[in-house]
């Protein structure tokens, strides 16, 4: 027997059509096989092909494709793609989320009439040009360096070394905070 489309059975112990549930069954840690137990009266079938399945072929078929319900649309078609989360303006931290024009708390669903899409993704009804892929985006950033030219150097010349401070001895920079203080408290 294949494997069944239903886990319902015909239990011989108890005699009522109730679900089975399959258990593995492990020796020396590897799953070997698998028993079925009614979940009516709990009585073991050792394999599948004693487990006494109920044919489900003979059932009327109770639903057509027809009557699967369509795909609901949310938004419209000009709201696509438009909404906060989707804006240059949003700004995402892990307390809250909000708006960079006017600072105010928003919800990544909502929708303004400031929308600017984000630079890297266009608005749904903007129109798609050329440079919009990865390698026209990457060419269009480098295309303003320059290669170096034969004239120039090759590379700025090293600036001069700047000398380490030697650190201060702790008594001395003690004394000197002591001083200080004492002075500021004269003063006021």
């Amino acid at each position: 027997m294949g494997m069944a489309a239903s886990m319902e059975i015909r239990c011989t112990a108890c005699r009522r059509v109730a679900l089975a549930r399959a258990e593995p069954v492990y020796e020396n840690f590897r799953k070997v096989s698998e028993t079925f137990v009614c979940t009516a009266c709990g009585h073991c079938y050792p394999s599948r092909e004693a487990t006494p399945f109920v044919d489900t072929s003979g059932r009327p078929q109770v639903f057509s494709e027809a009557d699967k319900p369509s795909a609901v649309k949310v938004f419209q078609a000009s709201e696509r793609r438009r909404s906060c989360a989707w804006c240059r303006h949003f700004i995402v931290n892990p307390f809250r989320q909000r708006c960079g024009l006017n600072n105010r708390e928003v919800e990544a669903t909502d929708l303004c009439a400031r929308f600017s899409a984000k630079p890297d993704e266009p608005a749904a009804d903007a129109p798609k040009s050329p440079s919009s892929d990865a390698g026209s985006r990457f060419d269009a950033l480098f295309a303003k360096e320059a290669p170096p030219s034969p004239a120039a150097p090759a590379s700025p010349a090293p600036a001069e070394p700047v000398p380490a401070k030697p650190a201060a001895s702790k008594k001395a920079s003690s004394a000197a905070g002591k001083t200080a203080s004492r002075t500021r408290k004269k003063t006021v």
